[in-house]
């Protein structure tokens, strides 16, 4: 070959090379740099040739998935695959159905199904055509991801969509004509620049689900009251400033999110949302909680931090179902003695406000499993009773009872043992009544009663309906005998904490599912030797799970966790001289709450990025020397604990700067070759 010859192919492989490196998209964020790099692997002609198959898988499915393709339009062969210029620049496969043999190369006629959904996030979508209104069987539209500004104006009226996913685009606003008859999710979320939600919003009878977190809504639709059918409202990391009137007409809302916003108050009548199970309102300037809060009969849960509070309402201590309740960086002087007025309290976080005193009335709160008070001018109760065991503290509360209410020092009158068992009898006898009564106790608690034995009558009475049995904080070796558990088909709640048990209190052998959905075994040590393979093998209800001080062992098994990987959103294991999170609870999807603290973690799995529901994970005092990058994959973690560690590959500024600021720290440590999904 001629040196003429040579240079003229060498031009014509760089110009090759060039064209086909014009011919891929370009992205402006890392994560997209991160997609383009890996359809630039494969090739544009790989790439075009991967849709022609989902295509055509699409005809015999119904779903069409798109996602991370590396698109700057959806195809228009996705539309209408009759149209030759559709053929020809997506090579749509217009001849695939076959309508003599099977073995054709497609789906026969009688197999063919119209799309129901269409995926198409994670690309760099900027337009939605309005042919899209030709999908008339279309349910499912996920568009989120993508670098949409706008989406049609009717287009989607007229489709049965079920499900719209607009998150993370550039959206200013919604059409006003929206699928009213059919649409029960929407989610607008992480559209920084869009600033309402259309009225048509109040139409959609069947709305379900509304998620419009981290956009620029000053306010909400009037007519968001007309939703009958609302049950979860997720508006955080906003700019409200009120909620419209009509809100609490609401009555199927069960969790409403509205923290992280510029709100000063609550709606007056918030009790008429009676479904309403959880509220979160952190982050706002409220400055009071409505009395009728007391009406919300199934409210477990009221986080109000970091707002304006200086007084809690009478009213709170009488909500039915109220479990947690988080009042913490507020302006309140003292906890009331009303708390302790029938409401079941396992958590009440008072920390950081100007609280100096607390009620003694508390003490009698003896469901109460966190107590924080930390960061309060308190100087009447000494700071090791203060940071040392709840039960220390409940017990200190109700020493102080005993004085005022008796003019003495003692906690109780008379003997102090003779008083304890008249307690212990009183909650048995309270319980059986209810029971004798054909009705379902909510529960008998005897925690920190000091009781060496159950009595004899007890788990009979539980049999009868009780829903919940607390028997913390006393130090029993024994009387939790797993076949009477078994028996006890209404018991949902077991806290065990605080004891001495030897023995494993749930049945092992075949047999119908338990009720179980919170059990608490924290501090029984000489449960390591029993906690072996099956032991939650029915308890696949369990939401909820404890073992706080219990040390793993191999003889545990790879599948201990594993009847629980539907069901369990908590799961807390700390002291238990844990060198490694187990690999089964990288499987237990559901998670909302994490905690390792205090064990002697070397090395965090990858696998943790697979809990994508994870809101709150601790990993303090452990012997952590870095973190896994894909730890940044969590967009959802809320609270990440990893003090007490020796993380040297972090500089400390980092961490000092919150979770979310670690989080997109780690999320930069990605490799380049990562696609993020």
């Amino acid at each position: 070959m001629s040196g003429d010859d040579e240079n003229q192919q060498q031009h014509t492989e760089g110009s090759a090379e060039h064209s086909s490196m014009s011919a891929r998209p370009k992205f402006d964020s890392r994560s997209q740099r991160m997609r383009n790099a890996d359809s630039s692997a494969r090739g544009v002609g790989s790439l075009v040739s991967g849709v022609d198959k989902l295509l055509v898988s699409s005809k015999s499915t119904g779903v069409l998935n798109l996602s991370d393709r590396g698109l700057s339009e959806i195809p228009r062969a996705v539309f209408d695959e009759e149209d030759p210029d559709a053929a020809e620049n997506v090579r749509a496969p217009v001849q695939t159905i076959s309508f003599d043999a099977p073995d054709s190369g497609g789906p026969a006629w009688w197999e063919v199904k119209e799309l129901t959904a269409l995926v198409a996030s994670h690309n760099s979508i900027t337009q939605l055509p309005v042919d899209v209104a030709k999908l008339t069987a279309l349910q499912r539209l996920d568009l989120g991801h993508n670098q949409l500004e706008s989406l049609p104006a009717t287009a989607l009226a007229s489709l049965p969509l079920r499900s719209l996913d607009v998150s993370d685009n550039k959206l200013r606003m919604l059409p006003d004509a929206l699928p009213v008859e059919t649409l029960a999710v929407l989610n607008v979320s992480r559209n920084p620049k869009l600033f309402k939600l259309p009225e048509a919003v109040g139409a959609c009878a069947r709305l379900a689900e509304v998620r419009a977190t981290g956009c620029a809504l000053t306010e909400l639709p009037r007519a968001i009251g007309r939703c009958i059918s609302l049950v979860t409202l997720d508006i955080s990391s906003n700019r409200i400033g009120t909620l419209p009137d009509g809100m609490t007409r609401l009555a199927s809302l069960r969790e409403l999110n509205v923290s992280c916003n510029a709100l000063t108050a609550l709606p007056r009548d918030v009790g008429a949302m009676v479904s309403l199970t959880r509220l979160d309102c952190r982050e706002n300037r409220i400055a009071c909680v409505p009395p009728s809060i007391s009406d919300c009969s199934k409210l477990a849960e009221i986080f109000i931090g970091r707002n304006e509070l200086t007084m809690l309402p009478e009213a709170l201590g009488t909500c039915a179902a109220l479990a947690t309740l988080d009042v913490s960086s507020n302006r309140l002087k003292e906890l009331p003695a009303s708390l302790a007025s029938g409401a079941p309290f396992r958590t009440i976080d008072a920390s950081g406000n100007e609280i100096t005193r607390v009620a003694p009335e508390l003490g009698r709160c003896v469901s109460l499993r966190r107590l924080a008070l930390e960061g309060n001018p308190l100087r009447s109760i000494r700071q090791n009773i203060l940071t040392g065991p709840v039960g220390d503290l409940l017990s200190h509360l109700r020493s102080k009872l005993g004085a005022e209410e008796n003019g003495v020092g003692a906690a109780f009158r008379g003997d102090e043992s003779t008083a304890r068992a008249e307690d212990v009898s009183r909650a048995v006898a309270t319980a059986a009544r209810v029971a004798s009564e054909g009705g379902r106790s909510s529960g008998v608690s005897l925690r920190g009663q000091r009781l060496e034995r159950l009595p004899d009558d007890f788990w009979s009475v539980v049999a009868r309906g009780v829903t919940s049995v607390d028997l913390g904080e006393n130090g029993l070796l024994d009387g939790v005998d797993a076949g009477e558990v078994e028996r006890c088909d209404g018991l949902e709640t077991l806290l065990l904490d605080g004891n001495a048990l030897e023995r494993w209190p749930l049945p092992r052998r075949e047999g119908r599912p338990l009720a179980l959905t919170e059990l608490n075994l924290a501090g029984n040590k000489g449960l390591s030797a029993t906690m072996l393979p099956g032991a939650f093998s029915r308890a696949t209800r369990l939401q909820k799970l404890d073992l706080t001080g219990i040390v793993f062992r191999p003889s545990c098994g790879p599948n201990l966790l594993a009847p629980l990987s539907e069901t369990l959103t908590e799961l807390r294991w700390g002291k238990a001289m844990l060198d490694a999170i187990p690999d089964e609870v990288f499987n237990l999807r559901k998670l909302r709450v994490l905690r390792f603290n205090d064990n002697r973690i070397r090395e965090l799995s990858p696998a943790v990025s697979l809990l994508n529901e994870l809101d709150e994970l601790d990993l303090t005092n452990n012997d952590l020397g870095t973190l896994p990058p894909e730890l940044g994959l969590l967009t959802r973690l809320r609270w990440l604990g990893v003090e007490g560690n020796m993380l040297r590959m972090i500089r400390r500024p980092v961490i000092e700067r919150g979770t979310k600021a670690l989080l997109e720290y780690l999320r930069d440590k990605l490799p380049e070759s990562f696609v993020v999904s």
